[in-house]
């Protein structure tokens, strides 16, 4: 920038030039504007947080806990009751279902390590709360 002014020539330089600088400013500040009204739109706020809260690792070891413990307790209430029993069977195939589900989302640690390992560790502890070895 063209700090004095000394004639006619310098005075449309410094005035073109402040010109052009208060052209690109108003760009860059329009570009902000578009920026920042994108990013504090609702929609966005919400698939922000929520994709934040799935690509938590805490949140997947309780969905992996709780669907391993889900599935042991159906497995379970299949295995041991079967699907041709009476009203009698049926209600106890829910309790049995609902304890194995619960025995396992208690003995299961949030912080999942590789998938091969949960199992082993989740069949080991299994088999010896049934006295199996």
């Amino acid at each position: 920038m063209i700090t004095t002014v000394r004639d006619n020539k310098s005075l449309n330089e410094a005035i073109l030039f402040l010109e052009r600088k208060q052209e690109s400013d108003l760009y860059l500040l329009r570009e902000h504007f578009e920026f920042t009204k994108e990013q504090l739109n609702p929609i966005n706020i919400i698939k922000e947080q929520f994709n934040d809260a799935i690509s938590s690792p805490n949140i997947k070891g309780k969905v992996v806990k709780g669907a391993v413990g889900l599935l042991s307790g159906f497995l379970a209430k299949k295995f041991m009751i079967g699907s041709g029993a009476g009203v009698v069977g049926k209600i106890a195939g829910t309790a049995l279902q609902s304890g194995v589900t619960g025995l396992i989302l208690k003995n299961v640690p949030n912080n999942m390590g590789t998938i091969k390992d949960d199992g082993i560790s989740l069949l080991q502890k299994g088999l010896n709360k049934l006295k199996i070895k």
